[in-house]
């Protein structure tokens, strides 16, 4: 590869990654910009001739190739049309960086610290979104355009290139130590503050991993013993968290039902309702409740009134219950005399619980979570909560690949039989909530059918093998993190995620780097 091309080259991905974190146009454009630079550099080939020596590429390629064919039996040829736009890096990408010569290790050192730059750049610009207060407490919008599980993808695969990239060098000066440990501490501390819980499992699955893997594979005791004290210490230390947070969940704090008052301190009726499977920090949301007198004193104290919507679009009546449930509070006018400047603007923003305005804290995360598997138990309905919602969507997707389970409903006809499908199960789902599967590696199966849907997910490992590149730190780690979030998430159906799986795979797994730099010193 000839330097001056190389330099092109290098400034495109990196133009590819602001676009990750900034613009969907800049993606395009550096896209294209990809290919200009690849039919100026001619040598056409050459270029082929390293495509077909490249099982592995071809491999690959043979998924956006798959999805060709599944327009054959698509009746919805405009949605198959921009599915395949869609898709497009998926071919373009590896094409590419699969028939050019391929990048060094230096200049994958380059590439990689100018993704690390931009994705710090884009958490410094949710820290000012933060500071300057231009947001609601939403993850979308401290995201800012982009998906906070992708958001959070990219800071996992920021820390662990920072790994790569100091333990690259023989010998790192201490000024870069601590700078790499800077940047690791920062996006660690964004992470917990953005609480995708995606990006945090994802984290600490790889960690153990590579806990088990030291204990395996290095030669030296210190090591061995040193790793699998963290494993253990991980393991165990995140179990009791998880079970206490599940026991302080379920841990009842109010009276027993026939101890309860049945008069305010006003000499009003209570109305206790003993069928309210509810609770906020061990209290039962349906105690303790006099419609009467919370209705007037909240009325008295607030801008929002008792029957009108919140900032997050409920009604304030139920936010005000819960909340103050929360505080472990009766509902009545004693109740409301309690609530502090504070409480009245979390709960005028939507906050339902008093904990959720610390959004710094992972237990407010793993509560809402246990609160929507009980909330979901006990009404079936999922509507608005992430997690159980993902379990609908699975079980939509099954009955859809049982009806079409040889060839799948075609490339364009995803979002059709999905809508059919909620329609025919006369779901309870609101219609912005009726969603696609959630699950990339369901989606491949429930599109293209059970036979080149399994291919499209061997497709994504072959290649990892034929190269051998389990032996290698990154690229193990890049397939890792894209087969987990593929598991919650469909990975592939964004232009933003499918171009962040397409750029690396291409990069760490379809080409092996070359030991001589293409650029000149």
């Amino acid at each position: 590869m000839k330097n001056k091309f190389v330099k092109y080259y290098l400034g495109s991905i990196i133009l590819l990654f602001i676009g990750l974190a900034f613009s969907k146009i800049i993606i395009s454009l550096s896209q294209i910009a990809l290919l200009v630079i690849w039919i100026f550099e001619g040598d056409f080939n050459q270029k082929f001739k390293n495509l077909k020596q490249n099982k592995a590429a071809l491999i690959f390629l043979s998924i956006f190739g798959l999805f060709i064919i599944g327009m054959l039996w698509t009746n919805n040829l405009k949605a198959g049309l921009n599915e395949l736009k869609l898709k497009l890096p998926l071919f373009i990408l590896p094409f590419i960086f699969s028939t050019i010569t391929h990048f060094s290790k230096k200049e994958l050192q380059i590439i990689l610290s100018a993704f690390v730059f931009v994705v710090f750049s884009k958490t410094i610009e949710s820290s000012f979104f933060i500071i300057g207060g231009k947001f609601s407490p939403s993850l979308e919008q401290i995201s800012n355009k982009i998906s906070h599980i992708r958001y959070s993808l990219m800071i996992d695969f920021a820390i662990f290139s920072i790994i790569y990239i100091i333990t690259s060098y023989k010998k790192t000066k201490t000024k870069y130590k601590i700078l790499s440990l800077s940047l690791i501490v920062w996006f660690l501390a964004f992470l917990i503050f953005i609480q995708s819980l995606t990006g945090i499992i994802i984290l600490f699955l790889l960690v153990i991993g590579l806990g088990i893997y030291f204990i395996s594979k290095s030669n030296k005791i210190s090591i061995k013993i040193t790793s699998l004290i963290i494993v253990l210490f991980l393991i165990f230390s995140t179990s009791i968290y998880l079970y206490n947070q599940y026991k302080n969940f379920y841990t009842i704090k109010d009276p027993n039902f026939n101890s309860l008052p049945q008069y305010t301190e006003s000499g009003n009726e209570y109305y206790h309702n003993i069928d309210n499977f509810r609770f906020e920090n061990g209290h039962h949301v349906g105690y303790f409740y006099c419609k009467k007198e919370i209705e007037q004193e909240w009325n008295k104290i607030s801008h929002v009134k008792f029957n009108q919507k919140g900032s997050n679009g409920f009604l304030i009546k139920f936010t005000i219950v819960r909340y103050m449930t929360s505080l472990g509070l009766p509902k009545d006018s004693v109740g409301v005399s309690k609530l502090t400047p504070t409480d009245i603007a979390n709960i005028e923003k939507g906050l339902s619980n008093y904990k959720f305005a610390n959004t710094l804290s992972i237990s407010n995360r793993i509560y809402k979570v246990i609160w929507q598997i009980h909330e979901y138990k006990n009404t079936k309905d999922a509507n608005n909560q992430s997690i159980t919602q993902r379990y609908e969507y699975l079980l939509t997707s099954f009955e859809i690949i049982q009806k079409n389970l040889f060839l799948g409903v075609g490339t364009g006809d995803v979002k059709d039989a999905f809508k059919q499908q909620y329609i025919e199960d006369n779901s309870i789902l609101k219609e912005k909530n009726r969603r696609r599967s959630h699950n990339q590696l369901v989606t491949f199966i429930l599109t293209l059918g059970i036979i080149l849907g399994t291919w499209c997910i061997i497709a994504l490992f072959l290649p990892f093998i034929i190269n051998k590149k389990h032996a290698e730190f990154l690229p193990t780690i890049f397939l890792v993190i894209s087969i987990l979030s593929m598991l919650t998430d469909n990975t592939l159906e964004t232009s933003i995620s499918v171009s962040f799986f397409a750029v690396f795979y291409s990069l760490l797994i379809l080409q092996i780097t070359e030991k001589k730099s293409n650029i000149d010193n």
